[in-house]
């Protein structure tokens, strides 16, 4: 993705394209017990995986592209907004009970970027969703200097582990909270585990409205059965 031309070769999603995403939900929605999570990517992050088109650590072709061709950046970022709202209401209207917009790499930006080249698009996101009546998650890494404004729109905001809870919660009063447990520790043993656990917990005395999870994907080589008795640990804890 660099050119003209490859922003314009990118057609809208229609009905028949995610017939198969329908129907999974469903199919999901008559089986469990609890409620089912929609998601997307936001379309900072899919546009820096178009654009890099590789792993990346510094995403400097993103931004090069998003600084040097603004016109060409909104036409991109137009796109994938409409993409993602026609995706996300679809999975609303199958059946999922939430829906959250991943941002996983705009944690890279300042504030001041956000604010200029992706705020307007999670936002329009956001108000569109609004009227499925699902909760709304917005979920990125590194975003404690621009929390209040990443998070504005939703419901739940959904942490990665480099702030505390507490300081969260202050800034973010109203919004119930998910996250905040680094993955990494999912490796280090039972009891380096409990005790991070503890320490997360115990940093918001109140939990009202907190959701315990990762701050971020599970990490790979993670024991299922220390993840099981991490979810008991937690239903178990005062």
């Amino acid at each position: 993705m660099r050119t003209a031309a490859d922003v314009a070769g990118l057609r809208e999603f229609a009905r028949p394209d995610i017939d198969y995403l329908r129907q999974t939900i469903k199919l999901l929605r008559a089986e469990l017990k609890i409620p089912l999570i929609g998601f997307s990517g936001a379309p900072f992050t899919l546009a820096s995986y178009l654009i890099e088109g590789r792993p990346s650590r510094d995403w400097l072709r993103t931004k090069h592209f998003m600084y040097t061709q603004p016109k060409l950046w909104e036409e991109l970022m137009d796109k994938l907004t409409k993409a993602i709202i026609f995706y996300l209401t679809e999975q609303a209207d199958a059946g999922a009970q939430a829906l959250q917009l991943f941002d996983s790499w705009v944690g890279c930006l300042s504030a001041a970027d956000f604010r200029r080249y992706v705020q307007p698009y999670n936002r329009r996101i956001l108000a569109a969703l609004a009227p499925t009546g699902v909760p709304r998650i917005v979920f990125g890494t590194d975003t404690a200097a621009m929390l209040a404004e990443f998070s504005s729109g939703a419901e739940v905001a959904s942490l990665d582990w480099r702030i505390s809870l507490g300081a969260a919660r202050n800034l973010l009063p109203h919004h119930a909270l998910q996250g905040n447990l680094d993955p990494a520790v999912l490796g280090a043993g039972w009891d380096v585990i409990a005790s991070h656990t503890d320490d997360l917990l115990k940093s918001l005395p109140d939990r009202r409205g907190y959701i315990f999870n990762l701050g971020h994907g599970v990490w790979k080589q993670a024991d299922p059965d220390q993840l099981r008795r991490l979810v008991d640990y937690v239903h178990s804890h005062p």
